[in-house]
């Protein structure tokens, strides 16, 4: 069953006023707090940003279509998975 635009359209509405309550419950207290260098009293030391892809390695890593993240993984790491 295909849903008509006018249900789409409300239920689109509908998302994005909750997210509208949700930003003014959460600013009600004020303006979050700035977070200093440590995190519960700990400093971070590391902050490691995973990127998965769902193609093959030869269809991303130095591929013209894919040039953001052919230079992530040029300029930083690049970890590979291998099958047996």
């Amino acid at each position: 069953m295909k849903a008509s635009r006018p249900r789409i359209a409300a239920v689109f509405l509908i998302t994005i006023a909750l997210a509208a309550i949700i930003v003014a419950a959460a600013f009600a207290k004020g303006p979050p707090k700035k977070v200093g260098p440590k995190a519960n009293g700990h400093a971070v030391d590391h902050v490691f940003v995973i990127m998965l892809e769902n193609h093959s390695y030869s269809s991303v890593i130095d591929d013209a279509n894919a040039p953001f993240i052919t230079s992530l993984a040029h300029k930083y790491a690049l970890a590979q998975t291998t099958t047996a």
